[in-house]
């Protein structure tokens, strides 16, 4: 059956309008396919859905400005450049943060006043009714304008002064509480260890050190990690082995995803030998959880919700979308994982919290207090002056104490039996430089990105993590203290020869390489 021309031109025009509302999200999962472990159908249709509300409500208004009423084609023409200039609403404010770094904040005023000007004259050629025009005009300078709040904000701030960043508070502790015995094990991203915090922050680690061994944790001396990136370093602890070694087509990068989500010899072994699995799965969404999971903890938003909103001016009128649910959602989630250690189970369980701190975006302080400071925003990151970097060096430090609380309050509420493991999946970058990709760097900037933290609570007849344990090795410490079976093929023992690897883009996908220099240059 062949549709009337009226009704074709709705059809057209509404399979554009969907296309228009879905553009934000699938550009977003394109460009992250690799650390996005699915598409997330029902967070698709939500945004979309979302988007296509606002395109047909500026084409239901437009259509009652236009007297006319002679034509489909304006009011929806409304819509899409609705649409399009509100998703499009963070290229003007990098547009504007580049100028405003580059040229001075009054300059990139100007450039952006030039650049409203010829959108509207744009605008005032599509269309001869001066009730569209007016619609398309208020729109516009509306839209043109968020990144002028956002300078605005940052000059008077550097007019009139700014709020102390975070200062440095004492770490509260809390008594052991008895239940059955249990397996926790927690991964802090980006945690330093205390000589890089030293070196490169010029921050006392030792109060944090010393309220853990009150409660019996161990601190490993010259700790550090195989691995520079997150996903390869989490799978090499869940596996104890080496994963994802060679090119970008190699198979093991793909599995990656299963493995965070469950497929990984710690859960299956454990949940064999009657654990329940409990399984923080964070804002970011590389994170999952798969079936063998028995408890799985989520975060309302995810990063993803992140990054779409940021592409509209909706963070202006919502502040709280200003913080990152990665940050919001590890400190939700490390409080969930203390009040589960004091709840009683009937059976042995093994607890897994990836929490995204103290890595950036740092917008805690101390007490983990959530802030927004400009000087932390996108444009802060464009500029490597010693004194951004001093911000940002200050600022992880602050976000650190609030991990050091958070940690505490949780390692005091776990069983008194239970083991436990605390490490450091990478270090953080306090100068901004990738070891691998820059033939300058240091053996300090090389050390701050290796050197991690990691601490232990194994009971007897367990051994102890060796001094200078690499993460691979450490986890096999763990393997072993729980009675998981080594194997010929994984090659699970304490004794493995210390490689290092280096997380660098190929095409998109990622290429994990193997750097031997390395193992010379970290203590």
């Amino acid at each position: 059956m062949r549709l009337s021309t009226p009704l074709r031109g709705h059809a057209i025009w509404l399979a554009i309008l969907v296309a228009l509302a879905s553009w934000s999200y699938i550009a977003v999962w394109a460009a992250n396919t690799f650390v996005l472990s699915g598409f997330y159908v029902g967070r698709y249709a939500a945004w979309t859905l979302g988007f296509l509300a606002l395109a047909l409500g500026a084409a239901v208004a437009t259509r009652g400005f236009d007297r006319s009423r002679r034509s489909i084609h304006r009011p929806y023409a409304m819509g899409a450049s609705t649409l399009l200039l509100f998703q499009s609403a963070f290229v003007f404010v990098a547009l504007q943060e580049w100028l405003s770094i580059r040229l001075g904040g009054s300059a990139s005023w100007a450039i952006t006043a030039v650049l409203a000007g010829a959108v509207l004259l744009l605008t005032f050629r599509v269309s001869a009714t001066p009730s569209i025009r007016t619609v398309f005009a208020v729109l516009t300078v509306f839209l043109v304008a968020v990144p002028a709040f956002g300078v605005a904000r940052w000059v008077l701030e550097d007019a009139f002064g700014r709020a102390p960043l975070p200062g440095s508070s004492a770490v509260p502790m809390l008594d052991a509480v008895e239940t059955a015995p249990d397996v926790f094990v927690v991964v802090l991203d980006a945690y330093a260890r205390s000589d890089v915090l030293e070196q490169q922050f010029a921050f006392d680690n030792t109060r944090f050190e010393s309220a853990l061994a009150d409660l019996g944790v161990a601190v490993v001396p010259l700790a550090k990690s195989n691995y520079d990136a997150t996903q390869v370093s989490v799978a090499s602890l869940l596996d104890a082995r080496y994963p994802a070694v060679g090119d970008s087509d190699d198979p093991s990068l793909w599995r990656l995803h299963t493995t965070y989500a469950g497929d990984n010899a710690l859960f299956t072994s454990l949940r064999a030998a009657g654990h329940e699995i409990h399984l923080f799965d964070n804002a970011w969404t590389f994170t999952q959880c798969g079936p063998i999971v028995d408890h799985c903890y989520s975060t309302l938003l995810t990063e993803i919700d992140h990054v779409i909103a940021q592409r509209t001016p909706l963070p202006l009128v919502m502040t709280s979308l200003l913080i990152d649910p990665w940050t919001r959602g590890s400190v939700d989630q490390l409080r969930q994982a203390t009040d589960l250690a004091r709840t009683a189970s009937d059976r042995p369980r093994l607890v897994f919290v990836h929490a995204l701190i103290p890595h950036a975006p740092f917008q805690l302080n101390e007490v983990c207090q959530e802030y927004s400071d400009s000087r932390l925003d996108g444009y802060a990151f464009i500029d490597e002056s010693p004194g951004h970097l001093e911000v940002r060096r200050t600022a992880y430090v602050a976000q650190l104490e609030c991990t050091n609380s958070l940690v505490i309050d949780l390692v005091a509420a776990i069983p008194a039996d239970a083991i436990i493991l605390i490490t450091g999946d990478h270090g953080p970058k306090p100068t901004d430089v990738d070891p691998d990709r820059s033939i300058g760097t240091t053996p300090e900037q090389v050390l701050a990105r290796f050197g991690t933290f990691t601490a232990y609570r194994f009971p007897e007849p367990c051994d102890s993590v060796p001094d200078g344990a690499s993460l691979v090795v450490t986890a096999a410490s763990l393997f072993n203290c729980v009675g998981i079976p080594v194997t010929d093929e994984i090659a699970r023992t304490p004794d493995q020869a210390e490689r290092y690897f280096m997380w660098e883009p190929a095409d998109g996908e990622g290429r994990v390489t193997e750097v031997s220099s390395i193992v010379a240059r970290v203590p």
